[in-house]
């Protein structure tokens, strides 16, 4: 991954992890820098399976395609793999496939799983949302999109049914309508590149209803990576909205206005964050600190973005990757093949190892 691009990737990665030693290896040496988006399984009976490979056997040349080895393989991906397959469904993080249906069905049911993936980013007002957004979003290739920019163009636009109700909600320092809001990010995401594409979701959800009209809406179509918290003291965010006010034009940037929506953050918003931060996917950047000592914190949570794809012999992960890769920009790395090129590198000490373990059908 370091070689084909760290920052801002997207791999897919095949074959792995096949244990629960594989898993416990790439969290202690990733550490937190990868995002997972997701385990796709492709499930396909071994009856199946195994016909495509004695078929694959007759010209492929490698020594695990014969009926002994074959079932070996599958008598290990049994009892390694599929743990770890079930371990991904009870985190609800698996997307399964049936691989025995046309290449073409195959293709339609993967096709729908590669949707938007986003960051939502979470501060109180102040805290410096627009500015660390546009930086990331011009580094790492995201589009970045403002619920409240949303909402103060919709509100603007002529003829916009919404616009009175907006206006009056802002006004008064409270939350828009969730389904308002969700509505506009969807038919920003739409216009935006819905297929593959990556955004900064700035200023939401910033309530339990908003987040879950995004649930109800999204329907698990879009990966959220993680949650960015910018924390920053109210008396420092007070200061630096005053300081705006002076020439924003803004309605909500005088200090009556300020204090309600400060009030409308401790109460509806924190509770978001705090539900982010226990389910692990929260991560949190003090913003008090100057701009490059916010770049350097937010920079390195943008490491490479992955999708494991796990399948018995013979499921098809190689066809299924492969047209992923073309068609939504991911980088296709199969560990399969990684350990293979690694058996015929010239001198190397690991060779003759990997050659016997996959000779027996071991992991």
């Amino acid at each position: 991954m370091e070689w084909g691009g760290w920052e801002g990737g997207k791999y897919l990665i095949d074959g792995f992890p096949r244990s629960t030693d594989n898993l416990e290896a790439w969290h202690k040496t990733t550490n937190g820098q990868v995002a997972v988006r997701f385990c796709l399984f492709l499930d396909c009976s071994e009856s199946v399976m195994e016909a495509r490979l004695l078929e694959r056997g007759k010209t492929s040349g490698r020594a695990d395609d014969n009926l002994e080895s074959i079932r070996k393989r599958f008598q290990g991906f049994r009892s390694e793999t599929m743990p770890i397959v079930e371990q991904f469904e009870a985190q609800g993080t698996l997307k399964r496939i049936g691989t025995e249906q046309s290449a073409e069905g195959v293709w339609a049911d993967a096709r729908i799983l590669f949707g938007p993936s986003v960051v939502f980013v979470l501060g109180g007002p102040g805290s410096g949302k627009g500015t660390v957004c546009a930086r990331i979003a011009e580094t790492f290739g995201y589009t970045h999109l403002s619920a409240g920019d949303l909402l103060r163009a919709e509100r603007k636009r002529p003829g916009s049914d919404l616009g009175a109700l907006i206006e009056n909600h802002i006004k008064e320092g409270k939350l828009v309508p969730a389904e308002i809001t969700v509505r506009l990010l969807m038919q920003a995401m739409e216009a935006g590149g819905w297929v593959g594409g990556k955004y900064l979701i700035d200023g939401f959800p910033r309530s339990v209803d908003n987040l879950e009209a995004w649930h109800k809406t999204t329907n698990g179509q879009v990966a959220v990576r993680f949650c960015l918290f910018l924390d920053c003291s109210e008396s420092v965010m007070e200061a630096r909205l005053l300081e705006r006010g002076k020439t924003s034009g803004r309605a909500d940037d005088n200090l009556e206005s300020i204090r309600k929506r400060f009030q409308g953050f401790r109460s509806e918003t924190m509770p978001i964050v705090e539900q982010f931060e226990a389910q692990g996917t929260l991560k949190r950047i003090g913003t008090e600190q100057s701009a490059e000592g916010v770049w350097a914190d937010a920079r390195i949570l943008f490491g490479p973005s992955v999708v494991f794809v796990l399948g018995g012999p013979g499921s098809g992960k190689g066809t299924v990757c492969a047209r992923i890769a073309e068609t939504f920009g991911y980088t296709h790395l199969s560990a399969g093949d990684l350990l293979r090129a690694e058996r015929k590198r010239p001198g190397s000490d690991l060779g003759a190892l990997i050659e016997n373990h996959i000779k027996e059908g071991k992991l």
